[in-house]
């Protein structure tokens, strides 16, 4: 018989290793107009010139855009690798909340659900999608809120 710890971390490495593939795919389109659009804009005005609303996906990711495109002159056979480990990142991230937000600790449901999930692995780290940050700060929002001792903020 497997025990638990032996599947969590078998998991973990299944995820791990499927995002890692997906590193060396170039993906969708967006990731260019990211590092080659918004990212020069960020290095020849700075961020707050550079925004210009975002289209919805704030100053965040500007910045981001801006040290991708800043990575990407380092590796140009590779210019969205910095892209898509940003995107892993901020992925492992929500995986540590979605674990940390588990009642009692548990970690096996986030590792099928989110982390092993062929949706998530192929839009983040395959596609290059920047759905990782919005995640992220949902969750954060959810934790804040769950964590506070007003009971009309909490759940």
């Amino acid at each position: 018989m497997v025990d638990r710890q032996t599947v969590t971390i078998a998991l973990f490495l299944a995820g791990l290793a499927l995002r890692v593939l997906g590193f060396f795919f170039n993906g969708m389109a967006d990731p260019d107009v990211w590092v080659f659009g918004w990212g020069p804009d960020v290095g020849k005005w700075g961020l707050s010139r550079a925004f210009d609303g975002g289209g919805g996906y704030g100053i965040l990711s500007y910045a981001f855009a801006g040290i991708g495109w800043f990575l990407a002159d380092f590796i140009p056979r590779f210019w969205w690798l910095p892209h898509k480990v940003m995107v892993f990142l901020l992925e492992a991230g929500t995986l540590l909340l979605l674990i940390k937000l588990m009642p009692g600790r548990g970690i096996l449901i986030p590792l099928l659900a989110y982390w092993v999930n062929p949706f998530f692995v192929l839009n983040g780290a395959w596609q290059g999608y920047w759905d990782a940050p919005h995640t992220l700060m949902a969750l954060v929002a959810v934790y804040i809120l769950s964590r506070s001792s007003a009971s009309s903020l909490g759940w």
